[in-house]
């Protein structure tokens, strides 16, 4: 040979190589866009290129891709979705991850994700994000596939899908105040009616005795009967 080649990104050259050779899928070269090298590099785990090398420019750094929400795979070097698994439950990887998805996130505090995270294929858009706990629940771990009810005697007016970070512990619950009632999970208190009364964090409102009486709505306590 009278001289010699330089091997362009997605491309590599080992030693006594005749011609430039392309990378193969789950393969890139050329780190940051550099030429010169003598083999190519393993996608990392979390990322794949399907490419079976019809083109250096598909396998040139940065050309390996994130896997589809929802998912991911610890495995290098992937070139199809072979290695690739729904997230479990309580955890979620959103479309615009920058990092690899060689892992899932945990749903913050303030969301779940219920889904059992088998792996379906057709489910994996629904661990592509975690819902938001509706009024009346909270969530205050991270990674919840659930949310819990506030306690019967308190209350949650507000709407998640605003800000969860009004649902994300349980004193985010608002007790009833005194003469209103409300059952665990709920969004608002309801007022006792003549003849009943409650208490702070009651569940119901209770009858008056014998011998008391409560003629307004919203008694917190009954009143003795006059003598006589």
């Amino acid at each position: 040979a009278t001289a010699c080649f330089i091997c362009t990104p997605g491309g590599y050259c080992p030693r006594g190589a005749v011609a430039p050779r392309l990378c193969e899928a789950g393969s890139y070269s050329g780190a940051s866009g550099n030429a010169n090298a003598s083999d190519c590099v393993d996608c990392p785990a979390g990322r794949r290129n399907t490419d079976p090398g019809t083109a250096a420019a598909l396998h040139a750094d940065p050309s390996c891709e994130p896997g589809p929400a929802g998912m991911y795979s610890d495995a290098i070097g992937s070139s199809d979705l072979s290695s690739w698994v729904v997230c479990p439950a309580g955890r979620y990887s959103p479309p615009d991850r920058d990092d690899v998805s060689d892992r899932c996130l945990p749903c913050r505090a303030g969301r779940f994700n219920a889904d059992n995270g088998t792996d379906n294929r057709t489910d994996a858009t629904l661990h592509a994000e975690c819902e938001v706990c509706s009024v009346g629940l909270y969530a205050a771990q991270a990674g919840s596939v659930e949310c819990s009810a506030c306690a019967s005697g308190k209350y949650l007016p507000y709407d998640s899908k605003t800000s969860d970070q009004e649902h994300d512990q349980e004193t985010d619950c608002i007790p009833c105040s005194p003469g209103r009632v409300s059952a665990a999970g709920s969004a608002s208190c309801t007022e006792c009616g003549p003849g009943t009364f409650a208490n702070m964090t009651a569940s119901s409102c209770e009858s008056c005795t014998s011998g008391t009486y409560s003629s307004t709505s919203g008694a917190s306590a009954c009143q003795p009967c006059s003598p006589g």
